[in-house]
This record gives C-alpha cells, sequence and structure tokens, in this order.
C-alpha cells in the first residue's frame, strides 16, 4: 500500500515538474518576444507584434502538437472546412498569410490580378518552413513602407473576400488577431487532447 502512494504521488510530482518546466518555457520565449521592436511606424510595430505571435504559434506548434495527430479531425461538427484538425488550421493560417500580401498589392494597385493561394501541408514539419516563408515575404512588401503617413495608409483601399474594408494598418491589426485566435483554437484541441 506505502509502494502504491509513493509511486502515484512520484508521477504527480514528475507531472507538476514538467507543468512548471513548460511555463517556464513559455515565459521564457514570451520574455525574449513579446513587444520587442525591431522596426519603426504604425506599420512597423504591427509586423512586429504580427511576427512575435507567430513565434509563439510556432512554439506551440513545434513543442505541443503531437505528429501523429497532425490530420486527426479534433472538430468534425465545425461548417468551416478550415477549422477541423490541426492540419487544416495551419494550412489556412498559410493561405490568409498569402492572401493578405495579394489584398495589399491589389489595394495599391487596383489593376492588379489577385492570384489563387493556398497551402498543402502534409505533415507538421511542412509548416515552419511555409510559414517563415509567407512572413519573409509580407516584411518583403513592407520594406521601405514602414514610415507611410496615416494620410497615405488611409488611401489605400482594400476589399476583403469576406465584408470589410479596411487600409494596410486594419488589414495587418486583422492579421495579428487572425494568429492568436487560431493559436488559441489550436491550444483548445491539444488540451482536449491530453
Amino acid at each position: 500500500m506505502f509502494i502504491v502512494f509513493v509511486k502515484v504521488n512520484i508521477v504527480k510530482f514528475i507531472t507538476t515538474l514538467k507543468l512548471i518546466a513548460d511555463k517556464l518555457l513559455y515565459l521564457s520565449i514570451m520574455n525574449k518576444k513579446l513587444y520587442q521592436t525591431t522596426r519603426h511606424g504604425a506599420l512597423g510595430a504591427l509586423m512586429d507584434l504580427y511576427e512575435q505571435e507567430a513565434e509563439l504559434l510556432l512554439e506551440t506548434i513545434n513543442n505541443k502538437l503531437p505528429n501523429k495527430e497532425w490530420a486527426v479531425i479534433k472538430d468534425a461538427r465545425t461548417k468551416d472546412e478550415d477549422c477541423r484538425s490541426y492540419q487544416t488550421i495551419c494550412q489556412h493560417i498559410i493561405s490568409a498569410a498569402k492572401h493578405y500580401v495579394e489584398l495589399l498589392t491589389k489595394g495599391e494597385n487596383p489593376t492588379y490580378e489577385m492570384k489563387k493561394v493556398g497551402a498543402n501541408l502534409t505533415a507538421k514539419n511542412d509548416f515552419e518552413p511555409a510559414f517563415r516563408a509567407v512572413l519573409t515575404q509580407q516584411a518583403k512588401y513592407f520594406e521601405n513602407r514602414w514610415d507611410m503617413s496615416d494620410e497615405s495608409i488611409e488611401a489605400i483601399v482594400i476589399k476583403t473576400g469576406w465584408g470589410p474594408i479596411m487600409n494596410p494598418e486594419t488589414l495587418l491589426e486583422h492579421a495579428v488577431l487572425h494568429i492568436m485566435r487560431h493559436h488559441r483554437q489550436l491550444l483548445k484541441f491539444i488540451e482536449r487532447s491530453n
């Protein structure tokens, strides 16, 4: 009886230590990433926040999301095909990030023919390189635009496919929250799996 009691308590202790280590790792990443400023201007501030949220998302995907569950349906009841599994959510995040560049380009050049964009991630390991590539594409788009005046930003009209009319600043704000929202969704799926 005593041995069983000791074994149970050792398991609880190890589990608690693991939770503490996970929290310390998370806080360390947050401390390094959150609210660092590498750019200037309104668009620069939003791009910094976007990249910081991206790093937090990557930390979750790389360290908490099980490889074997990548394509497993986690929400069979949702009507949104992009929100059924880790795979579909991550494909949606990348597709949306690519689409933002298309929308920004179209906003500056109304005659631009937008490309159809998407992502096909067959394995979890496909996500990070694809996501980093689109983050680089977005940052490259904004090069030499960080110091745009409010008037210049507001003069760019972006008609989204989901309803609102935006400008580069409001589109970047949307992009930051888009990652946060889907990151939260992934964390809920992970929590239910444990």
